[in-house]
């Protein structure tokens, strides 16, 4: 690791409301990252359970800054103070059910300092789902790590891929140009700031896990949320046709917008190559399973760019 005066900072912002009993996991694995040069601001909204008990434990740390806000305020002015207060070049927003892999920054921070001259507007990776049921489904948006246009993500984003926060490294100047968040959408608010980014910047996915979600909601609290998350969609996708015009892209919205009413209640499974690898990597060669992973990642682009 170079020394961490050399490396860009990077700010892990964790937003929280009533954690306590996730709180501390998060915050321990935003500050044992390998990755050397982080701050955490951890912006409360006004919780009244034992999260405050765990804040007060890491007040003594010089790498984390908490902030106490009134109870009532809103998700987006939670996130807007965190983001206010950051310090970092690049920031990654941690909600508290969540933590990161040890590795996470170090493997999303790579591509900005390999791509200074690019411009990317955000690095994004793979999160782990922990099912109901206690398996583990993995979100992979594509099967190898590349270089993705703008043009390009928005066709993924189309096509309902995830946006976790918890996976995505973004460039903290590019996310405040494309501020503030609308406050119409409070369950897909950040699939749509994604994609205003990706309509004026490129991005950049790794095929690496960076995060994990721990599931500890009831079915019930699972179907509240895919219902809000619906019932957001028809006007979600207004917005989003016009990013697209904005870009250039022209596809059928009313086709995806369906689709997405439809499949909105799915966790996405891991696509085609990651399964060739996870079923495989025993029993081929290196070579012939990156062959075959490639293999069925291109075959898919081409059939994307002439078929939809």
């Amino acid at each position: 690791m170079e020394h961490k005066n050399l490396l860009p900072l990077v700010t892990i912002a964790i937003p929280c409301y009533n954690e306590g009993d996730f709180i501390k996991r998060a915050v321990l694995s935003a500050i044992n990252q390998t990755y050397s040069n982080i701050e955490v601001v951890i912006s409360d909204a006004g919780s009244d359970d034992n999260t405050l008990e765990f804040l007060r434990e890491f007040e003594s740390n010089n790498n984390i800054r908490v902030l106490y806000n009134k109870k009532g305020i809103s998700k987006y002015e939670n996130w807007t103070a965190m983001i206010d207060a950051c310090k970092g070049e690049f920031i990654l927003i941690l909600p508290a059910r969540h933590f990161l892999y040890k590795k996470g920054i170090t493997k999303l921070v790579k591509p900005f300092i390999k791509n200074h001259d690019k411009n990317l507007a955000y690095v994004r990776g793979c999160m782990v789902y922990e099912l109901t049921d206690g398996s583990k489904s993995k979100s992979v948006p594509s099967e190898i790590s590349s270089m993705i246009e703008g043009n390009d993500e928005l066709q993924r984003l189309l096509l309902g891929n995830t946006c976790e926060v918890v996976t995505t490294l973004y460039h903290l100047d590019r996310l405040r140009q494309s501020l503030p968040f609308n406050t119409n959408f409070e369950r897909t608010f950040v699939w749509l700031q994604n994609a205003k980014l990706a309509s004026r910047w490129p991005v950049y996915f790794i095929n690496a896990d960076i995060g994990e979600y721990t599931n500890s909601e009831t079915s019930e609290q699972i179907t509240f949320k895919t219902n809000k998350a619906k019932a957001e969609i028809p006007t979600l996708f207004d917005n989003f046709a016009t990013l697209c015009a904005f870009a250039g892209v022209e596809k059928n919205i009313e086709f995806y917008r369906d689709n997405w009413i439809s499949s909105a209640n799915s966790i996405p499974e891991a696509s085609a190559g990651s399964f060739i690898k996870m079923k495989l990597k025993n029993y081929l060669p290196r070579p012939i399973l990156l062959l075959a992973r490639y293999s069925v990642f291109y075959i898919k682009q081409l059939v994307f760019r002439f078929f939809m």
